[in-house]
């Protein structure tokens, strides 16, 4: 019912427009009737197109000025304005229609007007001026009549709007690093008079969608993504920008929704590796605690490493009988053994990171790759550098051992800074093709540039011999194997030409070498 009398309301009005301009035409010399009815079926003409911008606004308030003026030459000049008072309260309702319509903008400041609200402003300023100019009692009483009008409704507008317009419940996340998760936020307006409102991330990491229009009583919901960084601000802060009921001013506020706790990479891997080694039992097979539950899987009966003892079985090896517990328990009892499987992996660790980011960073990478080997029964090494020399070399371990020494070897990883920057991504690959195709084409030119190239390449080469990266991996490689795979687990800082290169050797030998 409250839509239906705002609806019947405005065509009123409507009607009450187009009657007054009709009988201003009239009670107006020619000229002036002419563009009266051209005011009118301008008027006409944007109702029948369903015309809402500002031209339709700035049409009604020609007209609310017009009709006080025509209307002082048959009615007191004090009294026109009152005849034309209902195109204003027309207009004041297309305002509060197309307030939803506009955009709000961030804001630097606390309150603001918008396009509209200042050409308004200007409007009503230059009317009363004019009227003053000329002397136009009618003009300068309707002016004053718009300035009243406008002074109102800001007045209105500061007074009915709290400092914090939107309510929203404050709670604590719990968030991995770097890694993206969205919520849904729910905005409660605490003025009715509120059309609109826009939110705008304070950080880079933060994105959300924007809320629908405002409706009384309805609570708006909105969108936030968040991928933290790990030296960010515990709060997450939204910057947000409310239109007012007439699309005049805009207001900016902020909230705090949320409370971080963004988990570092490395503490995440770390309770990952930890809660693996709590499930699983010495051997190398992945979370299983009893012989029973990995019977049904592999069928434990052959290896050469320990795993854990079951009652003897028919088919089990008598030669793997475990004498001792058998006399304790007066029971046959026998031994189970597992062997490893898959090629030999060389887990070769950079413990130097420029920042805590990319420590974390490193941190995560080893802890994982070593899980994921661990529960995949890959057997593998650790090799570790630094920017000085080799850390540490280890044999091939197994899967516990292998997750109990990435955890030793994470708390090593120290952060350095390097004065050293990369423009790009250094390409071996394409610098040695290069040489390649230059040794086709022989003219001064192009053999002073393959002669460049050699020297890059070799200085490339040179560099390569020398770093602790190349030096850990070929000891390595003495000790676990020469065709063992290689994951590098590194941030490409000083031994950005070293692993470069070792991956082109590895790729022209067909050997498998990743960087994570």
């Amino acid at each position: 019912m409250k839509i239906l009398s705002n609806r019947l309301t405005v065509i009123s009005l409507r009607i009450y427009t187009i009657g007054a301009l009709i009988v201003a035409a009239l009670v107006s010399p020619p000229v002036l009737s002419i563009s009266v009815l051209i005011t009118m079926f301008a008027y006409l003409f944007m109702l029948w197109r369903g015309i809402r911008t500002n031209a339709h606004t700035m049409l009604l308030l020609f007209i609310f000025f017009g009709v006080a003026v025509l209307f002082s030459q048959v009615v007191n000049s004090l009294v026109s304005p009152l005849i034309a008072f209902p195109v204003l309260l027309l207009f004041n309702r297309i305002l509060e229609e197309d307030a939803p319509l506009g955009t709000p903008v961030h804001l630097k400041h606390k309150l603001a007007i918008t396009p509209k609200g200042l050409i308004l402003v200007i409007t009503a300023v230059a009317s009363l001026m004019i009227g003053i100019l000329v002397s136009n009692s009618s003009l300068l009483m309707s002016s004053l009549v718009f300035i009243i009008y406008l002074a109102v409704i800001g007045t209105l507008t500061i007074l009915k709007t709290p400092a914090q317009p939107v309510l929203v419940e404050q709670s604590t996340l719990s968030v991995l690093v770097g890694k993206q998760n969205s919520f849904n936020l729910s905005l409660i307006p605490l003025n009715p008079d509120i059309q609109k409102i826009a939110l705008f991330p304070s950080s880079t990491w933060l994105s959300l969608t924007q809320p629908e229009p405002v409706i009384p009583g309805k609570t708006l919901t909105t969108k936030v993504i968040i991928t933290p960084p790990l030296s960010g601000p515990t709060k997450i802060r939204l910057e947000g920008t409310l239109v007012d009921r007439w699309g005049l001013t805009l207001k900016g506020f902020h909230l705090e929704p949320y409370l971080l706790n963004v988990i570092p990479r490395a503490r995440y891997a770390e309770w990952l590796a930890r809660k693996y080694l709590a499930e699983t039992t010495e051997g190398t097979l992945p979370l299983v605690s009893t012989v029973s539950k990995m019977k049904p899987l592999y069928g434990l009966r052959r290896g050469i490493e320990y795993y854990g003892s079951q009652l003897y079985q028919p088919g089990d090896s008598l030669k793997n009988i475990d004498w001792k517990h058998s006399t304790k328990y007066n029971k046959l009892i026998s031994k189970e053994f597992t062997a490893f499987k898959g090629q030999q992996v060389i887990l070769l660790v950079n413990l130097d990171a420029g920042n805590e980011d990319e420590a974390d960073k490193q941190a995560f990478n080893l802890v994982t790759a070593a899980l994921s080997l661990a529960r995949e029964q890959v057997p593998a090494a650790i090799a570790a550098y630094n920017s000085k020399a080799p850390v540490m070399i280890t044999g091939v371990l197994t899967a516990q051992k292998l997750l109990s020494k990435a955890l030793e070897t994470m708390e090593k990883i120290a952060i350095v800074n390097t004065p050293i920057k990369y423009l790009g991504k250094l390409d071996i690959v394409r610098l040695r093709a290069n040489i390649n195709r230059l040794q086709f084409v022989h003219n001064a030119h192009t053999d002073k540039l393959a002669a460049v190239l050699r020297i890059e390449y070799e200085n490339l080469k040179n560099i390569s011999k020398t770093n602790p990266a190349s030096q850990t991996l070929l000891a390595a490689m003495n000790i676990v194997g020469r065709q063992s795979s290689v994951i590098v687990v590194t941030q490409l800082n000083h031994d950005t030409e070293a692993i470069e290169f070792n991956r082109f050797i590895a790729l022209s030998t067909g050997k498998t070498m990743i960087v994570i």
